[in-house]
């Protein structure tokens, strides 16, 4: 059996609320552009501050130069999302990534969590060995994914500089 439409499951004498739901969702859509456009500014610009540092051995956020697939995003796409994996470079200790998870954790703006779309900035460790099913990852080290929200940028990478710092000092290095 085919689903009904939601104009079937209405009464027939209330097609005013099917206007108005349409109109809400385009509202909510519409909304959520300027949201949607501030959260890729601030994926691009802290991804880009991630590629300079010496611990980090790779960003995977498409619209970085550095990205593998980013003339195939460029073709298709004018904007990200604002999730940002990391690799640490290797000869890094074991559990360093959950050091600067923990360390960027304790600051108090980002927190260790999962999720999309929201407007509190995350951050959680994972290894691809295991998230990667149907083709073999690039990545071999040590991964961590931040997903950026609607705080300031400047006081994303100031907290990333701290959270490198302290695993740093941790770690001996």
């Amino acid at each position: 059996m085919l689903p009904r439409l939601a104009s079937q499951r209405l009464p027939p004498e209330n097609p005013a609320q099917d206007a108005v739901v349409g109109v809400r969702g385009i509202c909510r859509v519409c909304g959520g552009l300027p949201h949607l456009k501030q959260q890729h500014e601030t994926a691009t610009e802290v991804a880009s501050y991630l590629e300079t540092r010496p611990e980090i051995k790779a960003v995977m956020h498409p619209p970085l130069s550095s990205f593998p697939q980013h003339e195939e995003w460029k073709d298709g796409f004018t904007g990200a999302n604002s999730l940002v994996p990391i690799e640490f470079r290797d000869g890094l200790p074991k559990g360093y990534s959950a050091t600067f998870q923990n360390a960027l954790a304790e600051q108090g703006m980002i927190t260790v969590g999962d999720g999309y779309g929201g407007s509190f900035s995350l951050v959680r460790g994972f290894d691809p060995q295991k998230w990667r099913k149907v083709t073999k990852p690039l990545q071999t080290g040590e991964c961590v994914r931040l997903y950026l929200g609607h705080e300031d940028p400047r006081q994303i990478k100031t907290h990333i500089e701290r959270a490198l710092e302290k695993a740093n000092r941790t770690h001996g290095i």
